[in-house]
């Protein structure tokens, strides 16, 4: 039986992981560079 949930988590997966493939090359930042930048320009609190 077809069922639309368990497609629609395999197309999910499969798009998931195209989409990494397609940004292995693209510059990383750590989440704690990326906080104080928002900080400095006061995005963000604490």
């Amino acid at each position: 039986m077809f069922s639309w949930f368990r497609s629609s988590r395999i197309w999910e997966e499969f798009y998931n992981s195209v989409v990494a493939r397609n940004r292995i090359r693209e510059p990383r930042e750590f989440l704690d560079a990326v906080k104080d930048r928002l900080r400095r320009l006061g995005k963000l609190r604490g």
